[in-house]
């Protein structure tokens, strides 16, 4: 009996995985099966943080935010919220984002920014044997650059939330164009 009771979440782990494989299927069009996607503008999901995952696409549903394509999809197929904890189980069962692991001079210029405003108290993405601060941070190492610029300032400019206390939204609004440039450059090659 004990044995069931320990084994019982990683069960319940797996059988979510299973069906938000399935589920997943309206996903793959713009975000593939494996999470990868060639489209620099969308968002890699493999590996991301579960829960991530879960608020940002339940902020879809509820209008908190907004993206014409995402907001087509979910108007047409109107998940569930158990659909969407699947699917989000999914994709982060998958191997973990990645980049090029190649460096430009934007990159190291991006590194040294990241490092000098403390994005790495948060997002530890350039060592991931390290565990990061904040569990349910996202994983932005590895993610297409494009992404990462338009999603920066969306952040920086109000027009979508990152954290409850918008300390990303500070950090941001003191950054250049060209600052978020380099920092999405860097992160993008992890």
């Amino acid at each position: 009996m004990l044995l069931a009771l320990i084994t019982m979440p990683s069960c319940l782990y797996a059988s979510a995985t299973d069906s938000g494989q399935k589920k997943a299927n309206i996903c793959t069009e713009c975000h593939s099966i494996d999470g990868t996607t060639p489209d620099p503008i969308v968002p890699k999901l493999n590996g991301q943080n579960k829960d991530f995952l879960y608020k940002q696409t339940m902020q879809y549903v509820t209008g908190k935010r907004f993206d014409t394509v995402m907001g087509k999809v979910i108007n047409k197929i109107k998940p569930s919220t158990e659909d969407i904890s699947d699917i989000a189980a999914y994709y982060a069962s998958l191997p973990i984002m990645s980049g090029n692991k190649i460096l430009s001079a934007e990159g190291i210029s991006g590194k040294a920014i990241f490092i000098s405003k403390k994005c790495n108290f948060c997002h530890n993405d350039a060592d991931r044997s390290v565990e990061i601060q904040v569990k349910k941070t996202v994983v932005i190492g590895g993610q297409n650059k494009a992404y990462l610029f338009k999603s920066l300032k969306d952040i920086q400019e109000g027009i979508r939330m990152a954290d409850a206390y918008n300390l990303m939204q500070r950090v941001l609004k003191k950054m250049t164009d060209d600052e978020i440039n380099d920092v999405s450059d860097y992160l993008s090659t992890l």
